[in-house]
This record gives C-alpha cells, structure tokens and sequence, in this order.
C-alpha cells in the first residue's frame, strides 16, 4: 500500500503536501522539506537525505558563524570597556565610546543565536549476555482464527546474531505469527522451541502489557533494582521529565510509552528482542536512537514493521505472510526483499 501511495504521490500532476515521520516516503515522494522548529520554518531542495545532510551542514556552517560573531563582539566590548576607562580621564573619548557602545549593541542585535548542533535524544543502550547458537526453532507452525488461516504451516530456525523482518499486508497475521513464536497465544499446529540461555525481550504494538496504573518511577524500579535517584536519571535518559515520573502510564502519550517498553528491554538484558512495530509512536531522532542501538546490539532480533527504511537499515533477512497465507523467506533487507517481488510479479 505504501509503495503504491508513493508511485501516486510521484505521477499526481498537483501539488501534494506531506506531513510524515515514514523517512522512505519522504525520500521516494517528495523533492522539497520544510522543518518546522522553535517556531520558525527552514527550506531544503530536496529528499529526506538530501535535507539530512544538508542540515548538518548548515548547522556548522551556523557554528562557524556564531563563533565568528561572539569573538567580534567580544574584541568590540573590549574596545569599548577601554575608551569608557579613558573617558573619564579625558573626556575627548567620550564621544568615541558612545560610538563603540552602539556597535556592540548592532553586533549584538546582528548575531545569530547559538545553534543548536544536537537535540536532547533518548539514551539506549542494549547490552547484554550471548544466548545459545539456536535461539528458535519453530516446525509446522500454523494459525487459522475463525476458519480463517493467518499462515499456514512452515519451518523456521533463527541463529544468534540473526536480524529479521517480518512483513505482510494488514491484517494478514503479523503480530499473531510473532505472538504465537513467543508462546503467548496458542498454535493451530506446530511447536515452537526456545533456544538454551535466551532471553526474550517482547515490544508489544498496542503497548498493551505495560501496567497502566504504575507510575514510570515505580515500573523500572519493578524492573531492577535502584535507587530512586538511580531510577530519575535513568528515566531522564530517556526523556521523561520530573511531571512524567509520578503520572499513571495510561495517562502518558504514545511516544512516551513506547520509550518505557525500550526501557523495560533495557533493564531486563534481554539477548532477544520481539518487536512489534517499534518505530510507531517514535519521532524520526528517537527511531535514530534506537537504530543505532540495535545495530550495536549483539544478541538476535525479530521485528514487525512497516517502516521500510528502519528494516533496510536492521534486519539482513525477510519472513512474509502472502495473502494466500504461504509463509517465505527471503534473504537480505526490505528493499531487496521488495526487488524480488516486483521482479516475481512483472514476469
């Protein structure tokens, strides 16, 4: 659906405007960004890596500036202060430090603010002990609901180290196939096994098994051990403010909640990590965060998403539920994954 929402956005003869955290999207889609920050808006000529990158630029060229700037004012401060200091043994430089007091006051109304290089971004960090070789081992596994089959049966073996992606139109079974390999609801055939000294760490989607009545403060310190000052700066780390700490979960946004499942996969050392579109309710600098995380991450990860460039930069292997049910497997990324497909339909 995405991949057809984009060729349509590419052939529309208008103008379409777009407001989106999908980065594939915006680096198919579109040929112009508008950031909107503090209030202000800038202009980039192009994709979303063109702007990525030509931000980054900017933003030093910025810091450049603003050095530059702040050494002026302060050599013309200076100046200033010393004229003032003869001024009152010679009244003659009175009129020169009046005139060098109001070009520090237009230096000053002239220079840039400081820039800003790098927002505050959440801190993750996924340490962990190895596992065993074979972390899962799933034969014959099947669901059907309703008379309806989700996936039909089919063998699958994942390895430490293993990143994969599981993919699928909506509704065609995704996070029930990634609920079922965890054990969490029962098969319609087949067994799955756990590997030795795997830790399972479960992202779920709906954020359903986070205890809603619980404070943030108090579910990490459910979670391990610490000190509640322990418990504050770990929270802080993941930019949660002294309001969010005692507020119920129910009560905290999306995004927020999305941050306490990554905390929970923190405290917990898991060496595997369960997602269900873990991307959703995270801004594009938190996604970044955690790509960075997981990429760093030694142990084995099974995720859902339908967020394209998150599974091109993480997972290296690719498990589809067809409409028909059939489960395959593919190697490499989405796009690569995506390549084949489209070669398999157009031939």
């Amino acid at each position: 659906a995405k991949a057809w929402l984009e060729q349509y956005i590419q052939d529309y003869p208008g103008t379409v405007l777009i407001i989106s955290h999908d980065r594939h999207l915006l680096d198919r889609a579109v040929k112009k960004i508008f950031e909107l920050e503090d209030g202000s808006i800038s202009e980039y000529a192009g994709n979303y890596s063109f702007y990525f990158a030509e931000r980054q630029q900017r933003l030093l060229k910025l810091q450049e500036l603003y050095a530059l700037q702040q050494t002026e004012i302060k050599r013309l401060e200076a100046s200033m202060r010393q004229l003032k200091g003869w001024s009152k043994l010679n009244p003659k430089f009175a009129g020169r430090a009046e005139y060098m007091a109001k070009r520090v006051e237009k230096a000053r109304e002239e220079a840039v603010n400081r820039p800003i290089l790098e927002r505050d971004k959440i801190k993750v960090d996924l340490d962990t002990d190895r596992s065993g070789k074979k972390v899962l081992e799933v034969k014959g596994l099947s669901k059907t609901i309703g008379g309806r089959v989700l996936f039909e049966p089919f063998d699958f073996t994942l390895l430490y180290g293993e990143r994969v992606g599981i993919v699928g139109a909506n509704g065609s079974g995704k996070t029930t196939l990634l609920r079922t390999m965890m054990d969490l609801i029962p098969a319609t055939t087949g067994t799955v096994k756990i590997g030795a000294s795997v830790v399972p760490g479960y992202y779920a989607q709906e954020q359903e098994t986070l205890p809603f009545e619980s404070t943030p403060l108090d579910f990490v310190r459910r979670l391990k051990k610490m000190t509640e000052p322990q418990a504050i700066s770990f929270l802080h780390g993941l930019l949660f403010s002294y309001d969010d700490l005692r507020t119920p979960i129910r009560q905290l946004s999306g995004g927020e909640k999305s941050r306490l499942q990554i905390a929970r996969l923190m405290l917990t050392e898991a060496n595997f990590l369960l997602l269900d579109e873990p991307t959703n309710n995270l801004d594009i600098a938190s996604t970044e965060v955690l790509e960075a995380a997981l990429q760093e991450f030694e142990g084995t990860v099974l995720t859902v998403s339908h967020d394209r460039y998150f599974l091109d930069k993480i997972v290296s292997k690719i498990i589809a539920i067809g409409d028909d049910g059939r489960v395959s497997v593919y190697p490499g990324n989405f796009s690569y994954y995506f390549d084949r497909l489209c070669c398999t339909h157009s031939s």
